[in-house]
This record gives structure tokens, sequence and C-alpha cells, in this order.
């Protein structure tokens, strides 16, 4: 077993006031780690309060040791922090979900409703990280359409055809997706 060297009054006043002072944060928890190895208690049992493994508490025990209070702070990292909270991401996802052809849209409503501005690459990770995948838009139902209802359809169409060329009636096209010039590949 792991323990560490017993603590000083100071020491444990001084990792007292850590889990205080700071928010839901790794240094707190850190902090909580180290009083409960000074108690004797086993790294598994100290690893399932913290809610990381045994080799991450072992790790922490002995940066305590080391460096004192100075090991239980973050170390500086590449990158910068979220500029989304979790809660926000959360609702992120909801919008991305209620718009899910146009990330210009989810990146307008974003910056409408925290004035933040990210980028589509950021979405695209939050996307991932929450297992939703781009595809394209599928561009034909051929292989889902009914045959016989089909056939039903362009057996009356030839039928309205004979009588718009008798002059009985005016028979006109309509397509309710709209036409470009342009082909569009959507993805959704």
């Amino acid at each position: 077993m792991i323990y560490v060297t017993p603590l000083t009054e100071l020491e444990t006043n001084s990792l007292q006031e850590i889990i205080r002072k700071q928010g839901a944060s790794w240094p707190k928890i850190r902090a909580t780690a180290v009083l409960l190895s000074h108690q004797k208690r086993p790294l598994q049992s100290i690893a399932s309060v913290s809610g990381v493994c045994r080799q991450t508490v072992s790790i922490w025990l002995k940066k305590w040791q080391e460096q004192g209070v100075d090991g239980l702070n973050d170390k500086s990292r590449s990158g910068r922090p979220s500029e989304l909270s979790s809660i926000q991401k959360i609702e992120v996802v909801k919008i991305i979900k209620k718009h899910p052809r146009s990330l210009k849209k989810v990146l307008a409503e974003i910056e409408k409703c925290w004035n933040i501005r990210v980028s589509k690459s950021t979405l695209k990770r939050l996307c991932k990280k929450e297992n939703l995948s781009w595809k394209r838009v599928r561009k034909s139902l051929r292989s889902k359409r009914d045959d016989v209802e089909f056939s039903k359809a362009v057996e009356e169409i030839k039928r309205l055809l004979e009588k718009a060329d008798k002059g009985k009636l005016n028979f006109y096209y309509f397509d309710e997706s709209g036409f470009t010039l342009e082909p569009c590949v959507p993805y959704a």
C-alpha cells in the first residue's frame, strides 16, 4: 500500500483550505485524495471516490511527496480552455439536432444565445464526441418505394397526359423540391 507520509497540522489545514476554496476542480479532488491517504485509506478506495484509476491516485500522491501543494495544481498545457461550458455543450447538441443540415444556422444561434463565436471544426468535434455522424442525404428513394403504387401513379399520369393532348385539361408539372443549375450534395 502507498500512503503519504504523516501530514503536519499546517499541511492538513492547507489541504482543507484548498478543498473549501476551490470549486469543482482537480486540485480539490487531489487534495481530498491526499487527506484520504493520510487516513490510511487504500488506493482503490480513493480511486473510486475520486472517479479515476488507481494508477492516477498513485501519481497524485507521489507528486504530493515531491512538490507539496504545488504538485496538486494543474500544469499548463497546450491549447486553450473550451469556449463552451458543459451545459452549453448539451444545448449546442440540441441545436445541432434541430438544424442538422446547416452548421451556419447553428453557429448563428450560438452567437445569438450566448454571444460566443465558435468555429465549424469545434462543432464537428463536439458532434464526434456525441457520436453524431455527418452523412450525405439520400437523393433517391427508389429502393424504398412501393412498386405497385408507383406503377399505378405512372398509369394515372399517362391517362392525364392523353387527356391533356386531346385538350380536355391543362397539365402542369410541379416539383416541391425546387430547381438549381448547381448540383447540391447536402450533408446532415
